[in-house]
Formats: C-alpha cells, sequence, structure tokens
C-alpha cells in the first residue's frame, strides 16, 4: 500500500497563476497510473473550501482522504474547525502560513494546534517559509517552540522543511511530534545532489518520522514516486522501512 500524503486540488482546475493541471480528472489519472492506493487532499484556506474537499472525498472514497484548511485570519476560522472536526469528514488541519500570510507564532495557529490535538487531528503547517514569518525568532525555534507549547500535537512539517531541510535533523532530536513530509523537495536536486544532499538528512532524522508525498500538482506523481524508491534503494532501506514511509507513518496519525 502506497499514500500520497500531499496532494491539491482546485475546482477549477487552475492552480493558482500556474500552468499546472489541479483537476480531479488529471489527480485521478496520475494515482492510477502511478500505482498509488490513496492520496491526502490538502485545501488551502480560503483559495480551496472545505466543502470542495469534503465532497470529492465523499465520492471517492476508496481513493482519496480529506483534510480540512483554516484561514488563521479568519474570524471564523476556529468555528469553522470545530465543524469540521465534529463532522468526521476530515482527517487533518492544513495551514499554509506563507501563502495566509500569517506568522508561524500567531495565537491563532497556536489556538488551532490545540484544537485540532483534542480532537487528536494532525496539523500539516507548510515549512516552505522565510524568517519574517517568525515574529523575530528564528523558524527552526518556531516549530520547535510549537512542539514544546503543543506537547499532545501531532505535527506534519512538509517538504523536508523547504530549504531549511539540513536543519531538520535537529528539529527532529528536539521534539517527539513533529514527522516530517518528503514532499517536492526531490524536484529542486539532481540525483546525484540528491543523494549527497538530502539521503544524509533522512538517515538522521529515521524512516520512523518521514512520510511521503508528491505535492501534486507541481510535481509528477509518477515520476516522484520513482525518484524515491531510487533514494530508498540508494539508502539501502528495507522493505519495511519504506512501507512505513509510504504507508504506515501516515496511517498511524490520521487513524491512532
Amino acid at each position: 500500500m502506497i499514500i500520497d500524503a500531499h496532494v491539491h486540488l482546485s475546482e477549477d482546475g487552475k492552480w493558482f497563476n500556474s500552468l499546472y493541471d489541479s483537476s480531479l480528472t488529471k489527480l485521478l489519472d496520475s494515482l492510477e497510473e502511478s500505482d498509488i492506493d490513496k492520496a491526502i487532499v490538502l485545501p488551502i484556506a480560503p483559495f480551496i473550501k472545505n466543502d470542495f474537499v469534503k465532497s470529492v472525498t465523499e465520492r471517492y472514497s476508496e481513493k482519496l482522504i480529506g483534510f480540512c484548511s483554516i484561514d488563521p485570519k479568519d474570524s471564523k476560522g476556529l468555528a469553522e474547525l470545530k465543524r469540521c472536526c465534529r463532522s468526521g469528514d476530515f482527517f487533518g488541519v492544513k495551514l499554509h502560513p506563507r501563502i495566509q500570510q500569517t506568522a508561524i507564532l500567531d495565537s491563532t495557529i497556536g489556538s488551532i494546534i490545540e484544537m485540532a490535538a483534542s480532537y487528536d487531528l494532525p496539523v500539516i503547517i507548510d515549512a516552505w517559509v522565510y524568517p519574517h514569518d517568525t515574529q523575530g525568532i528564528q523558524v527552526i525555534d518556531s516549530f520547535i517552540f510549537l512542539s514544546s507549547e503543543h506537547p499532545e500535537a501531532k505535527i506534519i512539517l512538509p517538504h523536508l522543511g523547504g530549504f531549511m531541510y539540513k536543519s531538520m535533523p535537529r528539529v527532529a532530536s528536539e521534539t517527539k511530534n513533529i514527522w516530517f513530509d518528503i514532499s517536492y523537495i526531490f524536484s529542486r536536486f539532481n540525483m546525484d545532489l540528491l543523494q549527497r544532499e538530502i539521503c544524509p538528512v533522512l538517515e538522521k532524522i529515521g524512516y520512523d518520522r518521514l512520510i511521503y508525498g508528491s505535492d501534486f500538482p507541481e510535481v509528477g506523481i509518477k515520476q516522484y514516486k520513482q525518484i524515491a524508491n531510487e533514494l530508498f534503494e540508494f539508502l539501502n532501506w528495507p522493505d519495511a522501512w519504506k512501507h512505513d514511509v509510504f504507508y504506515r507513518n501516515i496511517m498511524r496519525l490520521i487513524y491512532m
């Protein structure tokens, strides 16, 4: 079993101002040709609506799993989060501080994490952020602070931390409730650099804290899975470890 834990959809098939095809048809076709069993659909509030994700995941429940997203700047955001949590239709929460123009340590983000934790839902917080997003505190320290402030929370940092990937082993060593999705980051390097730069980071973090994802539509699902498999072979990871990254780790977070 393989779960792609990081894909996006839009109602009109357009992905912001890009040429990427974020349509449902493109996603389902890509999953089929890639032998991916399921995918987690991550909306980004307020641009992608939670009810749209709900409608799609209900229609294709054998293939798609939905997270909700909350805009921290929305005065009704916490009420929307409570509605989503109580509905049982969503299995996690997506936050994107950069696109949503909210500092990582904004008090509303803390409230969102706290509420999600009370419903045992993981929160994925986009990690491709910039220093000014952190209210003067270093980005890495901000994530570590969130972990310590909300020890009951299950936090996922996508893209292996983005341009901060070399610091992710430190985050892993200083926290117990942060996991790392490996979406998109592989597309930024050639194979030689991936082996030299990224593989040591994966080894230091450990297979039990890594979650597979692609970041469709910005990354091709089939190609990204192939790159991941090549890296795991380079690392000489046994099938059981690969299965944890591809499937078991995210399942433990959303269904434990």
